[in-house]
């Protein structure tokens, strides 16, 4: 109902759910009848309007949305990047209770001081400042009561309608609504479970323990749990305001940011994917912090190679490498056109042709490319678009720190590093032996695997069972065919037997006359009544046949 009001009512019914909403909101739903304050935005900002009304789990689900540029046009993205929790905070008394049902202690055995001020509320959680009574200032993240079952309620509900979605509405089946929906549901759980962020937050740690520069919170495991995490607060400024710096020392912390975040893209393979300027700070002793580990990408060793080699063939104008590694990491379907993705890709990537790399604007250039790649019905792999949305957030962040930064400077030595590792004779000699090794253990298991097999069939055990997709309209079609031929046949039948009664009625029917019916005899009767049965019958079929109702 809300998304019919927010005038996406051709939608639901094209996807069948206007059965659910009754008679009024059917002729509602199709008619479009959207308020006149509504008509003044367009499509995505309306669609924007109905998620934040829907709730914290759609709002969620529209920031999610914001980062697939390979799904979504240009200007749903940028409406829902706009998306954001609107939530009250909550009181301090239900936040004690939550913490101390959540640690099995009450708030003044774990703290000695507690500020009922949030620092923020959002629809998940809030976080309050507080001090443990060994002295340290910490931050505590608190889940919102009820949030695990209304995301749960929410989650099933958004599965539901992306199959639904999948199923009736062809326009949107090339995005794999289905395949969104089941990322998203794995990623919010994740996100919502606070052990699981601070597991991330202590192996970002560990990737980090030899860069002097940089810090994460330290974390407190006695006092997290899946509604509560306890990390240590940092003091410092948002790097989006060091206007006070000399240019010399915006530079500097540029180049450590930068550092930091290619060597999680390029050799650690574990990254954040958020580094927007509120996740990193300059804290007093010039180091720099970076938190909320919410959201983090992990990236394979082969996608780390891919993107390499996508980056420098994008700098050598090397089209046919770039499709074949699009191709190869992409997700294709029927309504993939490999051709057409060819062709525009070639008139796109020709202007970088010839370019050096540090006169390429890359996230210009990967933003375009992935949107190239949504037209033609790629859909890219979700930590693909991760860290491709991490690097040029990041690009943007380094930017605004130190303008005249030469990213694609830093940038090199990574590249370099990654592509002589790719070439290394005993890497290749230790990949083709472990894959070796993959190969003879398959080939052991064989006879024992083949034997489980023959053993299943000979049982019956085995069931081999065919899914025919597509084929329910020819079904229904042949169903209305059969049942015409069926009344059409029977109506001939009536005619055929009506006429041998009215022919030969005085031989068959000789005895029998009504004085009432003034000499006509009954064999006519019969006659005329199946005469107007079938006449019935034939205007039955032919109004069906002309109107397309189901006989």
């Amino acid at each position: 109902m809300t998304l019919a009001k927010h005038g996406f009512g051709h939608i639901i019914a094209q996807a069948g759910l206007d059965v659910l909403l009754g008679t009024s909101a059917r002729v509602k739903s199709s008619s479009l009848l959207i308020g006149e304050e509504t008509k003044r935005f367009d499509a995505a900002q309306r669609l924007v309007m109905g998620f934040e009304e829907l709730g914290p789990t759609f709002i969620k689900f529209g920031q999610v949305l914001a980062t697939r540029a390979d799904i979504l046009p240009p200007s749903y993205l940028k409406a829902f990047s706009r998306l954001q929790d609107h939530v009250e905070p909550l009181d301090v008394d239900t936040i004690t209770a939550v913490i101390e049902k959540s640690l099995g202690k009450s708030l003044s055995e774990v703290f000695s001081s507690f500020d009922p001020v949030p620092l923020a509320s959002g629809s998940i959680g809030q976080t309050h400042t507080a001090v443990l009574h060994s002295g340290e200032k910490v931050v505590v993240k608190v889940k919102r009561p009820g949030t695990d079952e209304r995301i749960e309620e929410d989650l099933s509900l958004l599965s539901y309608l992306a199959k639904l979605a999948e199923k009736h509405i062809p326009e949107l089946k090339p995005a794999s609504p289905v395949l969104i929906v089941e990322e998203f549901d794995r990623c919010l759980k994740q996100e919502i479970d606070f052990v699981t962020e601070a597991a991330y937050t202590e192996k970002f740690s560990t990737q980090i323990i030899n860069h002097d520069k940089i810090r994460c919170p330290q974390i407190y495991w006695d006092y997290v749990s899946h509604d509560v995490m306890v990390e240590e607060y940092f003091e410092g400024i948002s790097v989006s305001k060091l206007s006070e710096h000399s240019t010399a020392q915006r530079t500097e912390i540029a180049q450590n940011l930068a550092r930091c975040f290619l060597r999680q893209y390029f050799i650690d393979g574990f990254f954040h994917s958020d580094p927007h300027p509120g996740n990193i700070m300059l804290m007093p002793d010039n180091k720099i912090g970076i938190i909320d580990f919410g959201q983090t990408g992990q990236i394979s060793k082969d996608m780390r190679k891919q993107f390499v080699v996508m980056l420098l063939a994008l700098s050598r104008g090397d089209i046919d490498v770039i499709i074949d590694i699009c191709t190869s990491i992409g997700i294709m379907s029927e309504n993939t056109n490999l051709r057409e993705f060819k062709n525009e890709f070639s008139s796109y990537i020709i202007r970088f042709y010839g370019l050096p790399m540090e006169r390429i604007d890359m996230s210009l250039a990967i933003n375009e490319g992935i949107a190239i790649a949504r037209r033609c019905g790629l859909i890219l792999p979700r930590d693909f678009i991760l860290l491709t949305k991490s690097f040029i957030t990041l690009q943007g962040v380094l930017r605004s720190i130190a303008p005249n930064f030469l990213f694609n400077e830093a940038l090199k030595p990574f590249l370099k590093k990654v592509m002589k590792e790719s070439l290394d004779i005993k890497e290749n000699l230790w990949g083709s032996g472990f894959y070796l090794f993959r190969v003879i253990s398959m080939l052991k298991r064989a006879p024992e695997d083949i034997r489980d097999i023959m053993s299943k069939l000979r049982a019956g055990k085995t069931r081999i069972i065919f899914h025919h997709e597509g084929l329910e309209e020819i079904s229904d079609q042949v169903e209305r065919a059969s049942n015409r031929l069926t009344l059409g046949l029977l109506i001939s039948a009536i005619l055929l037997g009506s006429s041998i009664i009215l022919a030969s009625g005085p031989k068959l029917i000789q005895k029998i006359e009504l004085p009432f019916l003034e000499g006509i005899p009954l064999s006519a009767i019969i006659a005329s009544g199946g005469y107007l049965i079938a006449l019935a019958l034939g205007f039955w079929l032919a109004w069906g046949i002309l109107s397309g109702k189901r006989l």
